[in-house]
């Protein structure tokens, strides 16, 4: 199971370097389209305003996976290992009930716009509900990388597991 969710944090952290890549792709062009001919790529600021929501969304999972978010465990640091593996856990507990209402709101409001063909109006327009569904699977990713670690802690809390080492994983 662990690998699985695993292999999806990967590959939806691929994704999101690849969104990074094409948007990178498209500002530069817009730059030099600007310098060369006066005028800009049409719809270069909407495409790229959608794709930032995705490439940061569909990162998290990734993110939590390679300890790369930021920890501050000062308190946690000085409590007996059982009692920190608890606090730990009611601390997940809260997040996963947070992230698991962020999920369901985002994944209605993916729905609606795509229902109703939501765009963004600017100088080109442009479906919102792309960068709305990438929301809720980055936030659904974000659940399942944080469900094995749940359940390390309240094993840890019972005492009836020591607890692994963090992966340090490498980047996508």
């Amino acid at each position: 199971m662990r690998a699985a969710i695993q292999r999806l944090s990967r590959a939806l952290a691929i994704v999101g370097a690849g969104l990074v890549l094409l948007t990178m792709l498209l500002i530069s062009a817009d730059v030099i389209m600007r310098t060369v001919t006066g005028g800009a790529v049409r719809g270069a600021l909407e495409y790229t305003e959608i794709m930032m929501v995705g490439f940061l969304f569909l990162a998290l999972a990734w993110a939590q996976a390679s300890g790369a978010q930021i920890n501050v465990v000062v308190i946690l640091e000085l409590l007996p290992e059982r009692l920190a593996s608890t606090a730990r856990a009611v601390g997940l507990l809260v997040v996963l009930f947070l992230l698991a209402m962020m999920i369901w709101k985002t994944g209605e409001s993916a729905w609606r716009s795509f229902m109703a063909a939501e765009f963004r109006y600017g100088i080109a327009q442009v479906a919102v509900w792309p960068a709305r569904v990438a929301i809720t699977i980055g936030l659904f990713a974000w659940l399942l990388q944080l469900l094995p670690e749940f359940w390390d802690e309240v094993r840890g809390a019972a005492g009836r597991a020591e607890m692994p080492p963090r992966p340090n994983l490498p980047g996508p």
